[in-house]
């Protein structure tokens, strides 16, 4: 049984270490899901309702943030942006993720937003609803449609009129410095390449109409197996 709340401030350490430790060598060697987690805290794009734990049998054991997201030209349409979102690695495939992010949802509709945006794998968010962002004519700031970007509309033409670039928080623009100065005070861990990895820099490659590659194993998305 998980109990989902708001992140308090008595969990933003145990937070931080729950996003080090999910991310950690996942999508690059290292990760700096911690280091934008707080910055985000302290950005007027952070949307603290938005921002969830899942704790299950005491510990926070799941965690979603969520920011504003803008289309260029569109400022007063209400949009949030999830991630990053995790659950603890000892507990994933339980379905405390899925609970997560549809108790997620149903705030963030209930809130006002008209969509949700994020970044993230289509074949594991394309079974809550999100769709390609090209659908709507959202695109990154160079024009593209990237596989990766998808919206999930929480309310019928709620997008109707709305197109161009789809902006992100500038709470995820993270340099290399902030990095370390963020990881010379936490316990060394070892960086490398891993399976996941290499998966994720395929789908990043990728644009909205591409066909997936044979490359591309859905099973290795989470596989943190060093190659």
């Amino acid at each position: 049984e998980m109990l989902i709340r708001r992140e308090e401030p008595a969990d933003i350490e145990a937070v931080d270490a729950l996003l080090r430790e999910a991310f950690w060598n996942l999508y690059q060697p290292g990760c700096d899901e911690h280091v934008a987690a707080r910055k985000l805290r302290d950005h007027p794009d952070c949307v603290a309702d938005l921002k969830l734990v899942g704790v299950v049998e005491g510990t926070v054991s799941a965690y979603l943030s969520c920011s504003r997201a803008v289309v260029e030209g569109h400022e007063s349409c209400l949009l949030a942006a999830f991630g990053p979102i995790c659950v603890a690695p000892s507990l994933q495939g339980q379905g405390f993720g899925t609970k997560l992010i549809n108790e997620a949802i149903t705030r963030a509709r209930d809130l006002g937003y008209k969509a949700v945006v994020l970044l993230g794998h289509p074949s594991y968010y394309g079974r809550f609803g999100w769709e390609s962002s090209k659908r709507f004519g959202l695109t990154a700031a160079d024009g593209s449609y990237p596989k990766g970007q998808m919206v999930l509309p929480l309310k019928p033409d709620g997008l109707l009129g709305v197109s161009g670039v789809l902006h992100f928080s500038t709470a995820f623009e993270i340099s290399p410095e902030e990095i370390a100065e963020v990881e010379k005070d936490l316990p060394p861990k070892e960086q490398f390449r891993t399976r996941s990895q290499v998966m994720f820099d395929i789908v990043v490659a990728l644009q909205a109409d591409d066909h997936f590659p044979e490359a591309f194993d859905p099973k290795a998305v989470w596989d943190r197996t060093a190659v």
